[in-house]
């Protein structure tokens, strides 16, 4: 608690599945494990809330079907599941339903500062919230009108911006966690490790987190540099994630590669 942490990703780069995933572990003290092929506890059962900006809590729902119940998403979203998929489903929404106090969203779609230091003492200070999700930072109509007067650049109203959630992450003792995108990922065909160059819009949201790291899909030399991988497991990594700041932390520059 009293901690932002940042996650960046590219454009449709899986930021806010990410988001929700992390969060879902957080609110939902059962999942069904497919490896094991049953239902199992993770051992966490708390308040989060997720606040959207693009999206719909529909949208939101259907990434939670998924995780709860191990099926893609898929099969929700173009309705392929059948009698067969049911009973785990079934089981996935009574859990929902059974916890839907611990999985609480908002939607601000134009956000500036005013409006989620509101949003978030409402919810810290009458529903006990301590967990936060903001889906992600980005310069929105509101903010720039909010820092108007100032007459300031865009990236100095996203630094503003990012210190108001650390601020507000101190105030309250809450964990925050948020994303921006990165710029330039196109170039990075030698795989070299992404750090706050990458980060779009303003570097300096970087010196305000705890901990940031850069999620993207690997290009074709890093999967060349971990090809024993496939080798070992039978495929190969379509995710890597570069962490470059852990504030008091023991692990940083490291590299995880993913499925």
């Amino acid at each position: 608690r009293g901690k932002l942490y940042l996650r960046s990703a590219p454009s449709s780069g899986g930021k806010s599945r990410q988001m929700v995933g992390d969060a879902c572990n957080i609110a939902y003290p059962i999942r069904y494990d497919r490896n094991k092929g049953e239902w199992v506890s993770t051992g966490s059962c708390e308040k989060v809330l997720y606040i959207m900006t693009e999206q719909d809590p529909e949208e939101i729902k259907t990434m939670i079907l998924a995780y709860l119940t191990g099926y893609n998403e898929e099969i929700f979203l173009y309705g392929t599941y059948g009698e067969e998929e049911m009973p785990r489903i079934k089981i996935a929404a009574d859990i929902m339903e059974k916890f839907k106090d611990n999985m609480l969203f908002a939607r601000i779609p134009d956000p500036c500062s005013s409006v989620v230091k509101n949003l978030f003492r409402k919810y810290s200070i009458q529903f006990g919230v301590n967990i936060f999700f903001y889906d992600y930072i980005f310069s929105s109509p509101a903010m720039l009108n909010e820092y108007r007067d100032l007459k300031i650049r865009e990236d100095v109203a996203l630094r503003l911006f990012t210190t108001t959630l650390k601020n507000l992450a101190v105030e309250l003792n809450v964990f925050i966690m948020t994303a921006t995108q990165i710029s330039n990922d196109d170039e990075n065909k030698d795989g070299g490790f992404r750090d706050f160059r990458n980060i779009r819009g303003s570097r300096a949201i970087v010196d305000l987190v705890d901990f940031a790291c850069i999620m993207s899909r690997p290009s074709v030399e890093e999967l060349n540099s971990v090809s024993g991988f496939n080798h070992c497991f039978g495929y190969s990594p379509n995710l890597v994630i570069d962490i470059f700041k852990n504030r008091r932390g023991r692990w940083n520059m490291v590299r995880i590669w993913s499925y």
